[in-house]
């Protein structure tokens, strides 16, 4: 319960004593009117004494009377509308007036940078306020602008909100910002930071940096902008931890490192862990250092005595830093960094590689959302790991129904006279029709690859009676990827192939196109490396997985957890066939070739190859 208002309580009491005069007044005049009256006066004395105790146990129970009296206000106070709204938003009048001097308590905790005469001295006036128990507000409000050519450095224990950009004017390489000081923890404070470069920095020299905020525990962050600067936003751990803080990212410009996040220390360790950064948007103007490398995130340490900055969680960051003229654009760069998260990435705009893993950063993950992302791991613990939204499906394909195995030492010579070749295991198809082939033409056998023609396709046959969705993973050249197409065949063997019809479905980053060759087949959009996820539907019964136009080295095909099998009609033995033996080349001893001719009784199952590099092959196998 509340305290009494000493003047209520005095108030109470005063009205209770009149009532006790009253009643001893009356008990007088009683007893001189007559005896009767006496028995009166009696019971007014008594009256009297009882409205005495009354007055004590009210300036004794003070928290009691109180709570019945804003109970009588409260029910009856709505008649005098002034009063009403004298109390706000509170029930009674007392209440807002204590809100009313907290609130003048902490008015005089904030300090306006606008009613200074220069942004320096805001920050000794703050300075002055801060103790133990209290942390002052420096606040650039939205009435003023806020220029310096020199750094500005805020010491720990000030909260720091700023409604107004600063802007650095200066021409030296050097922080625009400072919060923080090395070898103090800045604990629990708040930080909304805008700042930005009145002209944008060559970026050669990564002492040009927006903000740099050191030391932050457990604090509430928010970098609203940072723009044209070598480094935008800086977060170190300077003698001490930078640690448990929530930071949250906004329009992060024009800088050729958005966010550094780093370490170092001259009487003890530095150490950036365990921090939340969420959202940002890292980009580039069409006009910023165009022939200069740039980058989103970096993981470092400037003094590289602690590598192992860990355990920081990124959440949906935007990288769209365009690419160069000359250099790269590269959204992760994780120089000296150990367990971190980057999830859910948009990749737009930027190079091929989206994140760059060196020196012992291991065991990284990265998550893209938006756009195919590729990691470069050249740590020196190649354990970091990249998972796809866009791959998703590919990724829970782990049911390996067929690998090919190395196409190229599985080719081999069928019919010398023709130059027809087999692929051991496989067949073969041209696209001028449906068939299946033992052998065909126009095919080259590399060192570590084979080349089809642009009308011939390596292939196996599987099973879709029960298995639905697939993905197709083939090794191919950069150069001449080709496409991997699926034909579609019913219960009875005849092709489904529909201008109307989707048998075949993919996603909409690699929708499957019509195409008339081979007899009718659904392929890949595009020539690319690229896996190919697609799902065929219930009148499917089989599909013909189809690898051509390219230089391949192998493919393979993965379910999901259903099961399917992958097979050749032609044949069931995984040796090549061939109908005559060559007569050149050079080729591993025990090399076997099985006779496709027609065969009876005299006739040899097959040859194999007796000399080691060279080609000497002998029969055997008679039939008797």
């Amino acid at each position: 319960m509340m305290n009494l208002n000493p003047n209520a309580a005095k108030f109470i009491a005063r009205q209770a004593k009149l009532q006790s005069k009253d009643a001893e007044d009356k008990a007088d005049n009683a007893v001189e009117v007559s005896d009767e009256a006496k028995s009166i006066a009696d019971d007014a004395t008594s009256t009297a004494i009882d409205a005495k105790s009354t007055a004590d146990e009210a300036l004794d129970n003070s928290e009691t009377t109180q709570q019945q009296l804003d109970d009588i206000i409260l029910e009856n106070g709505d008649s005098e509308a002034e009063v009403v709204q004298a109390r706000g938003n509170e029930d009674l009048l007392y209440k807002r007036l204590d809100k009313t001097d907290e609130q003048l308590a902490e008015k005089a905790h904030v300090i306006n940078v606008h009613e200074y005469s220069t942004i320096e001295g805001a920050i000794t006036k703050a300075s002055e306020l801060k103790d133990d128990a209290t942390k002052p507000v420096l606040l650039f409000s939205f009435k003023g602008d806020f220029q310096t050519s020199d750094t500005i450095s805020i010491p720990s224990g000030i909260n720091v909100i700023m409604e107004k950009t600063l802007i650095y004017t200066g021409s030296n390489d050097e922080p625009a910002l400072i919060v923080g000081e090395p070898g103090k923890s800045n604990k629990g404070v708040k930080i909304n930071i805008k700042v930005k470069r009145d002209s944008l920095s060559d970026w050669t020299d990564e002492s040009s940096v927006g903000v740099r905020i050191i030391n932050s525990n457990a604090c509430d962050i928010n970098i609203a902008e940072a723009r044209g600067f070598t480094i935008g936003a800086q977060l170190i751990g300077s003698d001490g931890g930078f640690a448990y803080s929530e930071i949250h990212l906004g329009d992060i410009q024009d800088n050729k490192f958005g966010l550094d996040c780093t370490n170092e220390g001259s009487e003890g360790l530095g150490w950036f862990n365990e921090n939340v950064i969420v959202g940002g948007r890292f980009w580039c103007s069409s006009s910023a250092n165009t022939s200069l490398s740039r980058y989103g995130v970096r993981i470092t340490s400037n003094d590289e005595n602690y590598t192992n900055n860990n355990s920081n969680f990124f959440l949906k960051p935007s990288f769209e830093l365009r690419e160069p003229d000359d250099g790269e654009a590269i959204p992760l760069l994780i120089e000296h960094g150990n367990s971190n998260t980057f999830e859910n990435c948009r990749n737009e705009n930027n190079s091929d590689t989206f994140a760059r893993f060196l020196n012992e950063s291991t065991e990284n993950t990265v998550t893209s959302g938006y756009g195919y992302i590729e990691i470069e791991d050249e740590s020196k613990y190649p354990s970091n790991h990249l998972r796809s939204i866009r791959n998703k499906n590919e990724d829970n394909m782990n049911n390996l129904i067929f690998h090919s195995g190395d196409l190229q030492s599985k080719t081999f010579i069928y019919n010398e006279t023709d130059e027809r070749y087999n692929v051991a295991g496989m067949f073969l198809c041209g696209s001028v029709n449906s068939n299946i082939n033992k052998s065909h033409t126009s095919i080259t056998v590399n060192d570590r690859s084979i080349t089809l023609g642009s009308s011939r396709a390596v292939g196996i046959r599987v099973d879709t009676s029960q298995t639905k969705k697939f993905v197709v993973r083939r090794d191919v050249s950069e150069s001449n990827p080709g496409r991997a197409s699926i034909r579609c065949w019913d219960e009875n063997l005849d092709i489904l192939y529909d201008e109307e019809i989707d048998y075949v479905k993919g996603k909409s980053s690699t929708t499957p196109t019509r195409n008339s060759n081979f007899g009718g087949v659904y392929r890949m959009g595009a020539e690319s490396q690229s896996d190919f996820y697609f799902v065929v539907n219930d009148d499917v019964k089989f599909i013909d997985v189809l690898c051509g136009d390219c230089d391949i080295s192998s493919f393979s095909i993965y379910t999901d957890e259903n099961i399917s099998t992958a097979f050749n009609p032609l044949t069931n033995t995984s040796e090549n066939l061939a109908t005559e033996p060559p007569t050149t080349g050079e080729f591993k001893r025990g090399k076997i070739l099985y006779n496709d001719n027609s065969l009876s009784t005299g006739d040899n199952i097959g040859w194999i190859n007796v000399e080691e590099d060279g080609c000497d092959f002998r029969t055997f196998g008679e039939i008797n």
